[in-house]
């Protein structure tokens, strides 16, 4: 009778619940073969490995609030998002290029951008060498007050350009005096303005210094794709600890030159919560990220970033850097009692006109011994 009841129980099984509709596939991009991919769902779910579709791809179902953990040579990446952010992770391991050679001469002290290389002279009719991959590139030479800018030049093979010469081939730089109307005692102002486009990797740099005497360029060199932007810094340093505050933002000659620092994190701090770094906090400004990093003594990096969409569906008043999934080994892991560095990163981001946004930025670091 028993053996007959067994039969019947197997025979009649209760139904498994589908998985919930609620679930999409996000897929997971690396660049290059990583050490290990994995995910979890909600805050505090355990760590699952994500499947492997190739070399450099994986995926896995989710559903609302979600992290994916990617780990390649010397760095960790956790990416916290919901549904609503993007179906595409990417975890940026690198991504080796075949350089090319380009050299050539510039008659007066400055710096050469070609692309995403970059190189400085303090000295006249000096000789640059510069790295880049095939393809197009934005080509930017800068002295102390005039710019010559060649936009899309063409690399297909090793190049010697011209030589430059900005007496004959420049543009006059022009100034300007930019005014912050909330610094903080002991805060160290400064500048920086930059040209961005697709073809330079990540900008060009114009000028560094002083907040009340920038060097910016004219409108005239600006236009298309081809952006001027000045990142106003707010520094300051007390001992082991250093803070920025960061307006970056389009700029043309006439514009506003007043900013009003951001401070989105009151009340934040670092701590070790049961053997993870941390970063806590009382309240927070609204954001579109925020992220925590860790730098350690075995020469490897660590980072979780958390979305707006993630952080307001989960209500967290901490961001931590979980790394127990499953095949992370402990060689990978950090020695949190050695020396290493903490930081913290808050963007906000501003639409100025379309696919472009001005950036607010908060930025703290610490050093822990």
């Amino acid at each position: 009778m028993a053996l007959a009841c067994l039969s019947a129980c197997l025979d009649s099984k209760e139904p498994v619940d589908p998985e919930p509709t609620s679930k999409r596939t996000i897929s997971i991009s690396t660049g290059v073969a990583p050490l290990l991919v994995a995910y979890r769902e909600g805050t505090s779910g355990d760590w699952l490995a994500a499947t492997k579709v190739s070399d450099a791809a994986y995926e896995a179902r989710v559903g609302g609030a979600y992290s994916v953990m990617v780990v390649c040579a010397e760095t960790v990446q956790i990416t916290s998002w919901t549904l609503e952010d993007a179906l595409m992770v990417k975890g940026y391991c690198a991504v080796p290029a075949t350089p090319l050679t380009v050299t050539g001469t510039m008659k007066q002290p400055g710096r050469v951008t070609l692309g995403a290389a970059t190189t400085a002279s303090v000295n006249e009719d000096w000789t640059f060498t510069l790295k880049v991959p095939a393809g197009a590139a934005d080509l930017v030479a800068v002295s102390t007050d005039r710019i010559y800018v060649q936009r899309s030049l063409a690399i297909s093979s090793n190049l010697t350009l011209p030589a430059i010469d900005l007496s004959t081939q420049g543009t006059a730089l022009v100034d300007a005096a930019f005014t912050a109307t909330n610094p903080r005692a002991g805060e160290v102002l400064s500048a920086a303005t930059l040209l961005v486009s697709p073809r330079l990797d990540p900008q060009a740099q114009i000028y560094r210094g002083a907040m009340t005497a920038v060097k910016v360029v004219p409108s005239s060199l600006l236009g298309g794709d081809l952006v001027q932007e000045v990142s106003l810094r707010a520094q300051l340093l007390a001992g082991a600890r250093q803070s920025m505050r960061t307006s970056r933002r389009p700029f043309r000659v006439g514009d506003d030159t007043s900013v009003t620092f951001w401070d989105p994190l009151p009340g934040h701090a670092f701590l070790i919560d049961q053997g993870r770094a941390t970063l806590s906090w009382a309240s927070r400004a609204e954001l579109d990220t925020l992220s925590l990093s860790v730098s350690a003594s075995n020469g490897w990096s660590y980072s979780v970033s958390a979305s707006k969409n993630y952080l307001t569906d989960t209500k967290l008043t901490k961001l931590a850097i979980d790394l127990e999934a499953p095949g992370f080994l402990a060689s990978w892991r950090p020695n949190l009692g050695a020396e290493y560095q903490m930081s913290l990163f808050a963007q906000r981001l501003t639409p100025i006109v379309e696919s472009y946004s001005a950036e607010d930025t908060f930025n703290v670091g610490a050093l822990a011994q």
